[in-house]
């Protein structure tokens, strides 16, 4: 799925995932549908602390660990993508189509880049093809320093 690009494109989204939780027996709290769409709203990678401080204004009582067990919950669906805790902590990603991440190891920027711009030859999906894998999604890691960084260093 590419990141939403309207209201319309969002409530469905949300009203998708929240009907497949019921259906799963998932408790549907005004809070988790909140944390949801705050989550699946946003571009940038956040962390469930980032999640958490942005609800408190409307859901002061809400618990962090009600966020990571949404999060979570979401990865489990395939509505999230985790990046990898080596940056400074666990961030998600509402955008679960196949990209890459650039993840700078000095400030933990993380910047998404299509699939087609990292490799152009098929290599990998040859690669893939040839073990008769059928792959559902291909989030890349590359690990090195973002062009600010790299220019102080």
């Amino acid at each position: 799925m590419k990141s939403i690009s309207n209201a319309g494109d969002l409530d469905q989204r949300v009203g998708r995932i929240l009907s497949e939780l019921r259906s799963r027996g998932q408790r549907v709290t005004p809070q988790r549908a909140a944390i949801i769409r705050l989550f699946l709203g946003r571009r940038d990678h956040p962390s469930a602390d980032d999640i958490h401080r942005d609800l408190q204004a409307e859901y002061p009582m809400v618990a962090l660990s009600t966020v990571y067990s949404t999060l979570s919950l979401l990865v489990e669906m395939g509505e999230a993508v985790e990046v990898p805790p080596e940056v400074s902590r666990t961030r998600f990603d509402p955008d679960v189509a196949d990209h890459c991440h650039l993840i700078c190891l000095s400030c933990g920027a993380v910047i998404d880049v299509p699939p087609h711009e990292v490799e152009s030859d098929g290599a990998t999906e040859n690669f893939i093809r040839a073990r008769d894998f059928h792959a559902v999604r291909q989030v890349r890691e590359v690990y090195g320093y973002c062009a600010e960084c790299a220019g102080k260093a």
